[in-house]
């Protein structure tokens, strides 16, 4: 090894010491709520409520303290960060940013029966939700403490199972200058989020066994929390607003999405099983999708995309302009069409000796049929001191050359976006595409069961041996990848086969881990 990190505590430099990363948080959270349901006729029912939410803001009650960015005076946050500083509290307990005491919801709904009887019902309801800040978005002040700066050695001098605290020693008389990890600043006034939600609806059933709706959603986010990375360079002719400061992660209520949606299911049930179908056309819009992307303490290991529809970190492009982003949401699939069903296999055996064996199995499938996410092609970030820098940014779209490349074969992949319809933004200028304004290619996956039980009777009543015979991706089929979004880059408008070219091994999303056809064998005995 040429070098190592080590954490470092940012307020004893230039003695370097190693941070307590010990924390103890407390927050206290109040309710109440108050509803009711009325029968208004026989026909039509109602409920009304409404609910309070009290989120008390997180305070720090351990020993060691995080070191928070204070801001200074001025009318904007742009003049506050002027003469910004990072200041760590003396003893008692620190209040991390003030408490949101506004949320007040009502929610209400009601159902009806159309033609007087249970066949046809209508449904409909509205409602204001607020949620929390979840607590990895805030608890990244903690990480303010330190700095990550990469030590370079001489591999002779190191032990590398030594004591980290030992081994720093041999830096004691070196400058170290590093900005690693980002500094977090949350917005002291922060508003928890909240969502005006609806839905609207009907059922019919149109014989005993087979019903069918049609539904109408959507939700309307406000106040969401986002990430921006202010006192960027070029912020000025000399630098950063403040040049004592590095960038600085600012968490605050500054994100929207608005959410709408149709939807249709089909539903057979019969006493040999059920076949459900289900539609959905949908459309997410908001001006970010992700407030930890990029950040080096976030949960990118339990994704199950193998990129964003938005590389890079989490910022707002123009530097203290929300709007700037609004497009797609990096999750928006338009459509979904999923089918699943099991059903109880008639014998052809009935009545000879061979029945007891053919009888008595089920066969199930789920199919997955989907439209592909919105992905950002991104350009060059070149800034002119003065005029900001533009994080994220987008290209332009020149000339009359298509956008779409011709079908083309590439090694595992296809060539899908042509590099000759864009050019670089001019420095410290937005480029003209928009944030997510390409959709990535569709997928699908068809999974099939057979399974049978037969009974134990010498175990018990309930005693049963199952039998089960099941294929993960049936036909084998491989689906695209988003194409590679970095317009500078070698393989740029190459999209590769197979949606997770790396395996998570995160619990929650093994299941969901695109793989080549599998048949998996079980027997189980149950008593």
């Amino acid at each position: 090894p040429s070098y190592f990190r080590a954490a470092i505590q940012r307020s004893t430099l230039p003695n370097l010491q190693i941070p307590d990363s010990n924390r103890s948080y407390r927050y206290q959270q109040y309710y109440g709520f108050a509803q009711d349901t009325y029968k208004v006729t026989s026909r039509l029912s109602a409920n009304f409520g409404i609910r309070y939410e009290l989120f008390g803001g997180p305070s720090n009650t351990g020993a060691a303290k995080d070191a928070l960015v204070q801001l200074g005076t001025g009318s904007s946050l742009a003049q506050e960060l002027t003469t910004a500083k990072i200041a760590l509290p003396g003893q008692g307990n620190q209040q991390l940013f003030g408490t949101d005491k506004n949320d007040w919801a009502f929610r209400s709904g009601a159902s009806y029966y159309l033609f007087g009887n249970a066949r046809t019902i209508l449904r409909g309801a509205f409602g204001i939700f607020y949620d929390r800040p979840f607590d990895n978005l805030w608890e990244n002040v903690r990480n303010n403490n330190f700095i990550l700066p990469v030590l370079t050695i001489a591999s002779s001098q190191t032990n590398f199972l030594g004591p980290v605290a030992g081994e720093l020693t041999a830096f004691a008389n070196r400058s170290l200058n590093s900005s690693f990890p980002d500094v977090t600043l949350i917005d002291p006034g922060l508003r928890n989020g909240r969502v005006y939600s609806y839905f609207g609806g009907i059922q019919h059933r149109i014989t005993d066994n087979f019903t069918a709706e049609l539904n109408a959603l959507g939700s309307y986010g406000r106040n969401l929390i986002t990430t921006d990375i202010v006192n960027r360079d070029f912020s000025t002719i000399q630098g950063r607003y403040n040049p004592i400061l590095p960038d600085i992660a600012y968490r605050s209520s500054q994100g929207f999405s608005d959410y709408n949606a149709m939807t249709a299911v089909l539903r057979y049930r019969s006493s040999r099983g059920m076949i459900q179908a289900t539609y959905t056309w949908s459309h997410a819009i908001d001006n970010q999708s992700e407030p930890l992307q990029g950040d080096f303490f976030n949960l990118s290991f339990t994704s199950i995309q193998t990129a964003a529809g938005s590389t890079g970190r989490s910022a707002f492009s123009e530097q203290f302009n929300p709007n700037a982003d609004r497009g797609n949401s990096d999750f928006d699939q338009r459509q979904n069409l999923v089918l699943f069903s099991y059903w109880n296999v008639l014998s052809p055996y009935a009545g000879s000796r061979m029945n007891w064996l053919a009888s008595g199995w089920v066969i199930s499938e789920l199919a997955a049929f989907r439209s592909g996410f919105p992905y950002t092609v991104l350009g060059t970030a070149d800034a002119i001191p003065g005029q900001g820098e533009i994080l994220n940014n987008r290209p332009d779209l020149v000339g009359s050359n298509p956008v779409l490349a011709q079908a083309a074969r590439v090694p595992g992949g296809e060539r899908l976006l042509n590099p000759a319809a864009f050019a670089p933004a001019a420095p410290s200028t937005l480029g003209n595409l928009g944030r997510n304004s390409f959709r990535g290619p569709g997928l699908y996956n068809v999974d099939l069961s057979l399974g049978r039980s037969f009974p134990l009777p010498h175990m018990g009543e309930a005693a049963r041996l199952t039998f089960r015979a099941s294929a993960f991706n049936v036909l084998n089929h491989a689906n695209l990848n988003n194409p590679d979004t970095f317009l500078t880059s070698p393989t740029f408008g190459i999209a590769l086969f197979g949606r997770q070219g790396l395996k998570s091994g995160f619990p929650a999303v093994s299941p969901l881990n695109e793989t080549p056809r599998q048949f998996q064998l079980s027997v189980k005995v149950e008593f």
